[in-house]
């Protein structure tokens, strides 16, 4: 299966998507909050608007979304993602956010004497 973008730009769907570019997404996505520390976290990430991505990616209230990249270390931003990865950094945001959102039946009868 073929997507032609508006730009003419043809994808499969088999290219991979790099982990900085994920980060990307997701923070652009409204997938995890933006976050921007003082100093890097990762060696490897030397340029702001990247780290912007992947600090956020890194520092969600969910967790990180890449366990493998510890803080001081390398975040190897452009290293291929797998597909795993990627629906999990997609879809677990929602599921979590799902799971804190107060019931209204359970407010409810919390209320009752």
């Amino acid at each position: 299966m073929n997507i032609s973008g508006a730009d003419g730009i043809t994808a499969t769907g088999a290219e991979a998507v790099s982990r900085a570019d994920l980060a990307k997404a997701l923070t652009l996505g409204a997938r995890v909050p933006q976050y921007l520390p003082g100093q890097p976290n990762y060696r490897d990430v030397k340029d702001a608007v990247t780290m912007i991505f992947v600090e956020s990616a890194q520092a969600s209230p969910n967790g990180s979304l890449f366990v493998d990249a510890t803080p001081g270390g390398n975040f190897r931003p452009n290293d291929p993602v797998s597909r795993l990865t990627a629906l999990v950094g997609w879809y677990a945001p929602r599921a979590f956010e799902q799971k804190r959102k107060p019931r209204p039946d359970r407010l409810w009868l919390s209320l009752m004497p």
